[in-house]
Formats: C-alpha cells, sequence, structure tokens
C-alpha cells in the first residue's frame, strides 16, 4: 500500500469514524471502550475499600490507558503533519500543530 493511501485510509478511520469497515467499526468500539472503562476506574478508585484492595490494577490501568492514548495521538499527528506543508523543525512543535489544526 503506498504512503499517500495509508495516510488517507487512517484519517478515514480516526478522523471520520468510517464505520462501514470492519476494522474502523473495532477502532472506533476500542477506543470508546476504553474511554468508559476510564471512567468507571476513576469512580471505582474513589472508594477507599475498592482502591486498597485493586489499587495494582487501577495503576497498571492507568498505564495501558496512557500508553494507547499516546499511540493514537502519535498516529493523528503524523497523519496530519503529512497532509500540510510543515515548518516545524522540531517532534514536539510538529505534534503541537495537530491541536491547532483542527
Amino acid at each position: 500500500m503506498r504512503p499517500f493511501h495509508l495516510r488517507a485510509s487512517v484519517f478515514t478511520l480516526l478522523e471520520e469514524g468510517k464505520l462501514t469497515s470492519v476494522v474502523g467499526r473495532l477502532a472506533q468500539i476500542m477506543l470508546i471502550s476504553l474511554i468508559i472503562a476510564n471512567v468507571v476506574a476513576v469512580a471505582l478508585e474513589t472508594i477507599p475499600s475498592i482502591c486498597a484492595r485493586w489499587h495494582v490494577f487501577f495503576g497498571d490501568f492507568e498505564k495501558f490507558s496512557v500508553g494507547g492514548y499516546t499511540v493514537e495521538y502519535i498516529i493523528r499527528c503524523g497523519r496530519r503533519s503529512k497532509t500540510r506543508a510543515s515548518t516545524a523543525r522540531t517532534p514536539i512543535a510538529t505534534c503541537s500543530q495537530c491541536d491547532w489544526s483542527t
């Protein structure tokens, strides 16, 4: 697959939420499930008895979640930085363009 088609596919998958494909549907379900699981985990963490028993799990789940969100963010930044003439000289500047380019 040529890079242009890959970037276009990633855009369609993440930005437009193409639910007609199995991969698009799976990606959206995974992202929404991760968000809901984070809300539930944060709510359960506020209950002292549950937090005391499951604190290791909550810590590991938080690391997993941050990793997942980081991968999604990097993919989106990579997609957007290739679609524009980037004048950024550093990776940080390139990713910060993601936040302001929409």
